[in-house]
């Protein structure tokens, strides 16, 4: 009688309707926080084929007996959400994310579930924030470092398109690309052009050594050569005919930027073209508007660009005909262009 006096009041207080939406919205949150982990553990690859019961899945994946429960438990947050099923004591993939991201050719996008869940996450919970707040996330940027670098590959199939556009068919050309991550689109540049030679600067250790192990296994490494480092602290002469940065203007604080493009207009052959591709702001969905919230929260990290500002800065650095294209319809997802003309 108690419980129905009580679930009687509760009716009455009209917040059922709250509950239940607070309670759909919070599952697909927890939907992205499961596959985010589920994917980086290689549970959703190992139960992708035949399922499994859980005493496999956890020596499958290295996991101790001690920590069954809690990997049971994981696993039965998948069945709630429905990704899961379970069935005469064996998991098996049931929802659509659950199965795509399971898949390698979706790695870009099971690393975009870590990253929403890990950084983003964290990035909206602590805003506005504080000066310790901004080291921790920046120290959670730096760790997540591998995750981005994998995750910016979501935008592969315009940043291939890019590349192409930029990098002609034949004829001797070299390629500077600062902060090349997985080393994807120094790969496509020397894929396009069998004459083109590319100097790839990433700063991450960890980072640089698998885009050149990407780049020795396409049988490239004689044409390219990994620079781990920070391009801050780098020299070059007037030696490229092309400079790119994808997704990582903001990665350099805003009062830095004019003496960094002028520097690098300044290794650029009489010509010589610089091409930035980035989110800027103003525009987009909610990854833009988190990314944008990032930058703003993280220390050490330049605010996101306007795309008229931008281009006045490439003009300030002593580029001529700065340009801007938008690359995504819906998203203010940007490419800028300028040109060395000493």
């Amino acid at each position: 009688m108690l419980s129905l006096r009580g679930m009687w009041n509760f009716l009455k207080s009209g917040q059922i309707g709250l509950v239940r939406r607070l309670e759909r919205t919070s599952a697909e949150l927890y939907r992205v926080c499961f596959l985010a982990r589920a994917g980086e553990l290689g549970l959703l690859q190992k139960l992708g084929t035949d399922g499994a019961a859980l005493g496999e899945t956890g020596l499958a994946l290295g996991i101790g007996a001690d920590r069954y429960p809690a990997l049971e438990a994981l696993l039965d947050l998948g069945v709630t959400l429905k990704e899961l099923d379970l069935k005469n004591g064996r998991y098996r993939l049931k929802g659509f994310l659950a199965k795509a991201l399971a898949k390698d050719a979706n790695d870009s996008w099971r690393a975009m579930a870590s990253e929403i869940s890990g950084l983003h996450v964290a990035c909206v919970a602590v805003a506005p924030g504080g000066e310790s707040d901004a080291r921790r996330l920046a120290e959670m940027t730096a760790a997540f470092s591998s995750v981005i670098a994998r995750s910016s590959r979501t935008l592969e199939p315009v940043l291939t398109a890019v590349t192409r556009k930029l990098v002609p068919a034949n004829g001797p050309f070299r390629l500077l690309e600062v902060g090349c991550g997985s080393g994807v689109y120094v790969r496509e540049a020397l894929r396009r052009n069998p004459e083109a030679t590319v100097v790839a600067v990433e700063r991450v250790p960890e980072v640089a050594e698998n885009a050149a192990a990407s780049i020795r296994q396409e049988g490239f490494a004689a044409r390219c050569r990994m620079v781990n480092d920070d391009v801050r602290e780098l020299s070059f002469g007037r030696e490229f005919d092309l400079i790119t940065l994808h997704n990582n203007i903001y990665y350099f604080l805003e009062d830095e930027r004019p003496e960094l493009l002028s520097r690098l207009r300044s290794w650029l052959k009489p010509g010589g073209r610089l091409a930035v591709t980035t989110v800027c702001r103003g525009g987009g969905g909610p990854v833009s508007r988190v990314l944008m919230l990032w930058s703003t929260v993280t220390a050490d990290a330049g605010s996101l660009p306007s795309p008229d500002g931008f281009a006045n800065v490439l003009t300030q650095a002593g580029f001529s005909g700065a340009r801007t294209q938008s690359l995504f319809p819906g998203e203010a997802y940007t490419l800028f262009t300028g040109e060395n003309p000493a």
